[in-house]
């Protein structure tokens, strides 16, 4: 393994899963749950990323073909979406709505807010670059690091306090944001390159 090439997957993936900024949100949506409650829905949000996010990679592009969709248009829809998704984040208008009683490990944290088009959309291009093992490892280990980030995040709140929590999740969103324009440009990139 290429471990230059696993890092940068690994980093990518960092910025995509946007971890810091979902934490916030995580915390509010388990606030009342018990403990093995928390666990529980931790467990089933980690499997779900890696369930959605692998079979979108193995499945992917066949879809995209099979429907007519070129990897431009999904590049450049994903960095739209993305960028809408990171501006409702930063502003705190993204998953307001209360969820109290209901499941909500794989809808909304699993997918979309864990496992989103910024996920999807950089696994899959990692996995075009650097090949699938890189490409999975790094989201594996991305996922572990969100299950010891929630599972430890009422420790992580009181180091840190709610402020500093908000502050640190503006900077996400802005790096999500980031990210997004990236994907876009890219996509746009590829546009003006097919027109000459």
């Amino acid at each position: 393994m290429n471990w230059s090439d696993f890092v940068a997957s690994f980093v990518s993936l960092v910025v995509a899963m946007n971890l810091i900024g979902v934490l916030p949100i995580y915390i509010t949506l388990v606030n009342g749950r018990t403990p093995q409650e928390k666990r529980k829905i931790i467990n089933v949000a980690c499997l779900t990323v890696i369930f959605v996010t692998i079979s979108f990679v193995l499945v992917g592009k066949f879809i995209l073909i099979l429907i007519g969709i070129t990897t431009t248009d999904f590049l450049v829809a994903s960095g739209l979406v993305l960028l809408v998704v990171a501006i409702m984040m930063f502003l705190e208008v993204a998953y307001s709505k209360d969820y109290s009683g209901q499941t909500i490990a794989t809808v909304p944290l699993g997918t979309p807010l864990l496992a989103g088009p910024g996920l999807l959309t950089t696994t899959l291009m990692l996995s075009t670059l650097y090949g699938y093992p890189i490409a999975f490892a790094a989201l594996l280990l991305n996922v572990l690091t969100v299950w010891i980030v929630f599972y430890y995040s009422d420790t992580l709140l009181r180091i840190i306090g709610v402020e500093g929590m908000k502050a640190l999740a503006k900077i996400a969103s802005l790096l999500l944001a980031g990210l997004g324009v990236m994907i876009l440009r890219k996509g746009i990139e590829e546009i003006i390159h097919l027109l000459k």
